[in-house]
C-alpha cells in the first residue's frame, strides 16, 4: 500500500500546488473510483458490459484547475495510461490508488482496445488528448470495437462514471435475390469493400481525421455455403462478422465487389459473375462514429433465359387412296 500511495503523491505533484494543500490529511483523502457503461450491443465483434470487465480499459487524468472540460490545457498530469480492472470478487472496477485534488477539476480520458497503438497522445497545449494514428486491420479477425469516453470530476465526484461510445463504423452486409420468382439459389463465393482509408486520427473532441492508406476489406464469409446462400423474397445476412472501420468520406475509388452464382436445387449452375466481379461504387459515402450500416445488395440474375417461339404449323401428311370411292353402308 506504501509503494501505491508514494505512486500517487508523485503524480500529484505534477499539479504544480503544494503537495499537502492536494494530499491534506490521511482522514480527508478522497478516493478515485471508478465505473462504466457500454451501450447495448448484438454482435460477437461488439465490446458488450461483460466484455469490458473481461478486458480492463485505460485512463489518462488532468487536473485543469477552473477551468472545463475542452476549455483548460492538459499541462497537468494525473495518470498516464492507467489501467483499471473488473474485481469478480468485490464487483468492483480497480487500479492503482490515486485521490482527489482538493480543489478544481479533473478532466478524465479514458480508451478500450487490445492496440498498443491507441494509447493518447497529448502536448502541454492541448485541450483534448488524441489517439494518433489509429490502424484498421485489413483482417476482419484482427479488427476491434475501439470505445472512448471522457468526463469531467471534482473532489465531491468520488467515484468517476465512464459512458463509454463506440467510435469506428460498423459495417455489415446481407442478400437478397434479384428475382424472388425464379427459385434458384444465389450464392455469394466473394465480398469485399474496396479502397477504404486504414489509418487516421481521433481527437477527444469527438473527430476524425481525414483516412489514409487504402486497403480492401473482405466480408468473412461462412464455411458452409448455404449460410451465404439467398433464394425467394427474403434477405439474408452474410459475414461471420461485422467490419470495424475508419469513419470517413469515402473517394471515388471506393466500392463494393461481389461474386456469386446461381445455381438450381439440383446443382446446376446458370449463372456466374464475372471474373472481376460485380462493382457497387461508394463514392462520396460518408461513415460517421459510432454507426451501425447494413448493405443489403440484390443480386441480379445473369442468366440467359429459355425462350420461346413457333415458326409455322406443318400441314397434314397426304392422305392414301384420295380418289377410291368408298360406299358407304
Amino acid at each position: 500500500m506504501k509503494k501505491i500511495l508514494l505512486t500517487a503523491v508523485a503524480a500529484l505533484a505534477i499539479v504544480g500546488c503544494s503537495q499537502n494543500e492536494e494530499i491534506e490529511k490521511a482522514g480527508e483523502k478522497a478516493e478515485i473510483n471508478f465505473s462504466s457503461i457500454v451501450g447495448k450491443s448484438t454482435r460477437a465483434t461488439e465490446v458488450t458490459l461483460d466484455k469490458l470487465k473481461t478486458n480492463g480499459f485505460y485512463v489518462y487524468a488532468y487536473n485543469t484547475g477552473e477551468l472545463a472540460l475542452g476549455a483548460g490545457t492538459l499541462d497537468k498530469s494525473l495518470m498516464e495510461n492507467e489501467k483499471v480492472s473488473w474485481d469478480t470478487g468485490n464487483s468492483v472496477w480497480k487500479s492503482a490508488t490515486y485521490y482527489w485534488p482538493s480543489t478544481g477539476n479533473v478532466q478524465f480520458f479514458a480508451y478500450a482496445s487490445t492496440k498498443a497503438s491507441a494509447a493518447l497522445t497529448v502536448t502541454p497545449t492541448d485541450n483534448y488528448p488524441t489517439i494518433a494514428n489509429y490502424t484498421v486491420s485489413a483482417k476482419a479477425s484482427e479488427q476491434e470495437d475501439l470505445l472512448v469516453a471522457k468526463v469531467t470530476g471534482t473532489k465531491s465526484t468520488k467515484t468517476v462514471t465512464f459512458v463509454f461510445s463506440h467510435i469506428l463504423t460498423q459495417v455489415n452486409f446481407s442478400i437478397k435475390a434479384g428475382d424472388a420468382t425464379d427459385k434458384l439459389n444465389y450464392i455469394v463465393t466473394e465480398l469485399s469493400l474496396q479502397n477504404i482509408g486504414s489509418v487516421a486520427t481521433y481527437s477527444y473532441d469527438e473527430t476524425w481525421g481525414s483516412a489514409t492508406n487504402p486497403l480492401t476489406y473482405a466480408c468473412a464469409l461462412d464455411e458452409t455455403e448455404a449460410n451465404n446462400t439467398v433464394t425467394g423474397s427474403d434477405s439474408a445476412p452474410l459475414g461471420t462478422e461485422a467490419l470495424m472501420l475508419l469513419p470517413q468520406t469515402l473517394g471515388s475509388d471506393a466500392k463494393i465487389v461481389v461474386k456469386y452464382k446461381i445455381v438450381d436445387a439440383k446443382g446446376v449452375e446458370y449463372y456466374s459473375t464475372p471474373e472481376g466481379g460485380k462493382e457497387i461504387s461508394l463514392s462520396g459515402i460518408v461513415w460517421n462514429a459510432n454507426n451501425r450500416i447494413r448493405y443489403t445488395l440484390t443480386l441480379t440474375n445473369g442468366a440467359t433465359p429459355i425462350g420461346w417461339d413457333v415458326e409455322k404449323i406443318n400441314g397434314w401428311d397426304t392422305e392414301g387412296n384420295t380418289d377410291k370411292n368408298t360406299p358407304a353402308g
